[in-house]
């Protein structure tokens, strides 16, 4: 499903892994996911690897013999969809997993034929819309820097197997109102869009894990509510209701890393400690942001805020900026 040369991210793959089911249990998926990679890495299947000061990996590439040979193991049940591709329906009736990287004039019938089966769709181009009803069986839906795709349709809602949605990159200003009865999302990602428009009600999304936005302006509102999150790296305090740092208080399951920006809002200590920072065992790096912040500024104290969101002693890093 991916080019040569492709930079995989660990918990992008780990997460990709979890939506097709491939780490069993619910409660060993992160761990399971590790040891697998850990197991790729140890017969030099990756290469370019690049490491975190812990020794966590961050991101590799496959080397492309590797790569040669996964496209020869999946060949029948993968299909990677260029401008040379020319199939038919009856070649395509195996296919679980398509990436298409263009518009074709078989596309149209490959689409219509394998829709119904496939687990996994990544696209460049608008293939979704039409035949989103015909998705009965998707579990994963990237769309690959779509700058062209605009909107989602309020069927979206009826993928009731869809675990993965990426709509990083593209075009779209609002999720339809019907994501929310989409109880099987496991992740969510929203980077690179320059604003948009949540439903009501997210927090019906029971089994929403992961969460990745880069602007304030996707930051929704209430996400105290999500309260199952284990993955938000950036949280963005505002003056608005709902987007307070008060919103951390309930998100105890949060891991990894964690980037606080705009921490000048804040007015004291006992306001920084409603984040409840201390319950959060599993967060191995902090980032406190502090930039805007006015150290004449009258009344304000920044070390009693600091106080205020002392996190919990399984910290490996801590970092403070203004």
């Amino acid at each position: 499903m991916f080019p040569k040369d492709y930079c995989f991210e660990t918990e992008e793959l780990k997460q990709l892994w979890m939506a097709e089911g491939f780490l069993g249990s619910p409660m060993a998926m992160v761990d399971i996911g590790d040891k697998y990679l850990n197991e790729l890495l140890s017969n030099s299947l990756f290469q370019d690897v690049e490491k975190e000061k812990f020794g966590n990996i961050l991101t590799f590439k496959m080397h492309d013999s590797v790569h040669d040979l996964s496209l020869s193991v999946s060949k029948f049940d993968t299909l990677f969809f260029q401008e040379n591709s020319s199939l038919t329906s009856k070649e395509c009736s195996h296919i679980r997993h398509l990436n298409v990287g263009c518009d074709g004039e078989s596309l149209p019938e490959i689409l219509t034929a394998v829709a119904p089966k496939l687990y996994s769709l990544f696209s460049e181009i608008d293939v979704f819309k039409k035949l989103s009803k015909s998705f009965t069986r998707l579990r994963v839906l990237k769309f690959v820097g779509a700058a062209n795709i605009c909107e989602l349709p309020d069927s979206l809602g009826e993928l009731k197997h869809l675990r993965y949605l990426d709509i990083s990159w593209t075009s779209i200003e609002a999720l339809p109102k019907s994501t929310t009865k989409l109880y099987n999302l496991q992740t969510l990602r929203l980077l690179g869009l320059l604003r948009l428009t949540f439903p009501d009600e997210l927090e019906k999304l029971i089994s929403l894990k992961h969460l990745y936005f880069n602007r304030k302006e996707l930051q929704p509102v209430n996400i105290g509510n999500l309260t199952w999150l284990q993955t938000l790296p950036i949280f963005i305090v505002g003056s608005e209701r709902g987007c307070s740092i008060k919103e951390l208080e309930s998100l105890n399951k949060l891991c990894g890393e964690l980037e606080i920006h705009h921490l000048e809002g804040v007015r004291d200590k006992q306001e920084a400690s409603g984040a409840n920072l201390h319950r959060k065992e599993k967060l191995c790096k902090v980032i406190f942001d502090f930039e805007g912040c006015d150290s004449g500024s009258s009344g304000y104290n920044s070390e009693e805020v600091m106080e205020g969101l002392q996190p919990h002693s399984n910290l490996q890093s801590l970092t403070v900026s203004d």
